[in-house]
Parts: C-alpha cells; sequence; structure tokens
C-alpha cells in the first residue's frame, strides 16, 4: 500500500513499517548521528517524538534513515530540486562583428537570465577570416563580460573558433 502520491519525477521514500532492512544508520531530527541500530528500535525513537522514520539512502551500507515529520521532508527534497533547476546554465551567442542594436539585444537576454537566477554562458563565434583576429576577439568579449553586472566565474578563453565567458548572478 502506498502511501505517497506518485508522479512521474518524483521519487518513492519507505518509511516506517514500509521499510524492509532490518539494521541501518540513524540520524536524529535535529541532525544528530545516532549510530547503527534495528529497525524495531529506530521506529520507537521515532514514535517517541511522534515523527516518522524514512529510509533517504537506501543503496548505502550500511542504509541511512532519518527521523523527521514526512510532509516537511518532502518540502524541503522539492525546494532542493527547484533549487538546482533554477541553477541551469543558459548560452548566450554572439558574433565578432555583431552590430551594436543586436548587441544590446543579446546583452538584455543576458541580464534577464542572471536576474532569474540563472548561470550564463556567453560565446562569441568566430567564422572564416574572424578567425585571425582572434586577440581582439578575445578583447571585445572580455569589454562585454565586464560590461554587465554579473561576477565572472570562468574568464573568457579560446576553444577552438569559438571565445566564451561564464557569469553569475551578483550577491547583492
Amino acid at each position: 500500500m502506498r502511501t505517497q502520491k506518485m508522479n512521474k519525477n518524483s521519487k518513492f521514500y519507505y518509511k516506517n513499517e514500509q521499510i524492509r532492512v532490518e539494521n541501518m544508520f540513524v540520524v536524529g531530527s535535529k541532525g544528530e548521528k545516532l549510530g547503527l541500530m534495528g529497525k524495531e528500535q529506530a521506529l520507537i525513537l521515532a514514535q517517541q517524538e511522534n515523527k516518522d522514520l524514512i529510509l533517504i539512502a537506501p543503496n548505502a551500507e550500511p542504509p541511512v534513515a532519518k527521523i523527521i515529520e514526512f510532509g516537511k521532508f518532502l518540502y524541503s527534497q522539492q525546494k532542493k530540486e527547484k533549487m538546482t533547476k533554477q541553477k541551469e546554465l543558459k548560452e548566450v551567442r554572439i558574433s565578432y562583428n555583431i552590430g551594436d542594436h543586436d548587441l544590446e539585444v543579446k546583452l538584455n537576454h543576458l541580464k534577464k537570465f542572471l536576474v532569474k537566477g540563472h548561470h550564463v554562458r556567453l560565446v562569441m563565434i568566430l567564422r572564416g577570416r574572424e578567425n585571425m583576429f582572434r586577440n581582439e576577439a578575445l578583447e571585445k568579449m572580455k569589454k562585454i563580460a565586464l560590461s554587465v553586472d554579473a561576477k565572472i566565474e570562468v574568464p573568457a578563453k579560446i576553444e577552438g573558433n569559438n571565445i566564451s565567458v561564464q557569469l553569475t548572478p551578483q550577491l547583492i
């Protein structure tokens, strides 16, 4: 019998009597390590605190269980998942001979990504004879990166026919 609603993206967690492991490493409700103990003893500790025993790492050796309220645990897992999605890497591509207005439009897109909390990779593509001007293109890329109000995570570097710089949102 399932007590947790399942959808495509959710992970199933065993809790309380659903746990089939006999011995496990138990972490307390305040994060303290209670040590290796049997299932029955861990369930008694969880019931004394009016909380659930949740198997959080079934494949570990020994398996790890935590005493916590199941609703709070699911909420924190969803919050962590949302934060990892938010830090997704976005890419903005420009060319060496980009016009002023086109560059302005691309930089506005870049700034919107940064405001939303994404990491942004700005890539300048060099085609054909533009490769002769690599040093000028590298300097141009550095100026563009400095003009944006962001922290430079990976400085401008040449990778084949591309010059890239990685930016992260500025912490206020």
